[in-house]
């Protein structure tokens, strides 16, 4: 049964992928269609698309910091416990319950080529993540102020302005191109497209 589910939804994954492809290369013939016959339709479409967005609106909530230390120093007793029965139960689990020739027989139903030393590896991880964060729970249960060289370590700025940067330059080479040479443009598009249209016609038969 489960078979039969997965091998339905793979065609139609498949087919969903096949139309959407199908659908852009239409789009794209149009387009190139249209900047051969009547390119200044195109430009002005593409004069009125051409907005600018800023992500300082949307990144400013990253930007603010948030200091939690109060509310761990105030609290440390119930949040230590907390981190402390959830990594031991986790520590517990992977050394006691976790089975990994079931995890191996459930992975494969899935995915063939899964390396047989994954389940290894992930019981590995998990059993390391366990007793790093049993010991901060327990540090932060008994004694947060150990803790201090591990917060000011922690706590850096990272700025997601700078990480974006890029995201908010304009690149004018692919407009002056379509400005100076629209039906050259049109003329490759459409050949692109048929040819990638063909070929997907066959792929899919």
């Amino acid at each position: 049964m489960n078979e039969i589910f997965n091998n339905t939804l793979v065609a139609i994954v498949y087919d969903l992928i096949h139309v959407l492809t199908l659908a852009a290369l239409v789009t794209s013939l149009v387009v190139g269609i249209l900047l051969i016959v009547r390119p200044s339709l195109i430009i002005q479409w593409n004069s009125r698309f051409q907005k600018s967005y800023s992500l300082r609106q949307q990144t400013r909530a990253l930007e603010e910091s948030h200091s939690l230390d109060h509310y761990v120093y105030r609290y440390h007793r119930l949040l230590g416990a907390i981190i402390t029965l959830l990594s031991g139960y986790i520590f517990y689990y992977f050394s006691m319950i976790f089975h990994v020739e079931m995890f191996r027989i459930i992975l494969s139903g899935y995915v063939s080529s899964i390396p047989g030393l994954l389940a290894d590896w992930m019981r590995i991880l998990m059993l390391f993540i366990s007793t790093l964060t049993l010991i901060i729970g327990m540090a932060i249960l008994l004694r947060p102020s150990s803790l201090k060289s591990f917060e000011l370590w922690a706590n850096r700025w990272i700025s997601t302005r700078q990480a974006a940067r890029p995201l908010n330059r304009q690149y004018q080479n692919l407009d002056q191109l379509l400005l100076n040479h629209p039906r050259a443009l049109g003329i490759f598009i459409v050949i692109l497209s048929i040819y990638a249209t063909l070929g997907l016609f066959l792929i899919y038969n």
